[in-house]
């Protein structure tokens, strides 16, 4: 997340290795670039995986199609999660905006949701599906543990009322804040995460336009 990838104590030449992946990917035109991307196909049993380099490669026509990619399970598109999603990514937003002398840099958010629709049964639930990973996305580079899950044990008896939809911020090695003491005090909101929260949430946005 952001339009700046490394930390206040990295050395000149990696920052520069840096401004050059921000400059060549989606990071430098809407503040966010994907690092990472898993979502089940429900018609061929098979997930998708995106890797980093991936997430680089990738134009901002790119980084739109493939958030669709995310939310599309084989069959169709889960726009009724864009709502949920966007509810949260805007909630994180105005809380950023409110934060002084603190920058989140090279951290991430992972978007994730449980592929299970309402309304289905055992007859599209294989026994193995309570310990299937739910779809999930990275919108910068690390891994994430603890992911939210289904609380049934019994496939058979599953049936969800609401989506299950959560956005977490993740990887703070190389953030800082002025009350941590740092040699390095930053002033005011950290503005280039809330450029790429703002356009993540157009880009959802989109999806249901579109649609």
């Amino acid at each position: 997340m952001g339009i700046r990838q490394y930390g206040d104590d990295a050395s000149p030449s990696k920052k520069q290795r840096q401004r050059d992946k921000v400059a060549s990917s989606t990071s430098s035109k809407l503040g966010v670039r994907i690092c990472g991307m898993q979502v089940y196909q429900r018609n061929s049993g098979r997930f998708i995986c995106r890797n980093k380099y991936y997430g680089r490669s990738l134009t901002v026509d790119g980084f739109r199609s493939t958030i669709r990619q995310f939310l599309h399970n084989g069959h169709r598109l889960r726009d009724d999660l864009v709502e949920p999603i966007v509810a949260k990514l805007q909630k994180l937003c105005r809380t950023l905006e409110r934060q002084e002398a603190i920058r989140f840099y090279t951290s991430s958010l992972l978007v994730i949701y449980d592929g299970h629709e309402d309304g289905e049964t055992s007859a599209a639930c294989p026994s193995s599906s309570s310990d299937r990973p739910p779809p999930k996305t990275n919108a910068n580079e690390n891994k994430q543990k603890g992911a939210p899950s289904r609380t049934s044990t019994n496939c058979n008896s599953v049936i969800l009322g609401e989506q299950n939809v959560d956005v977490r911020m993740i990887d703070f090695a190389h953030a800082t804040h002025s009350g941590f003491g740092d040699s390095c005090v930053h002033v005011g909101p950290d503005s280039g995460y809330i450029f790429g929260l703002e356009n993540l949430i157009a880009t959802f946005k989109i999806l249901v336009e579109e649609n």
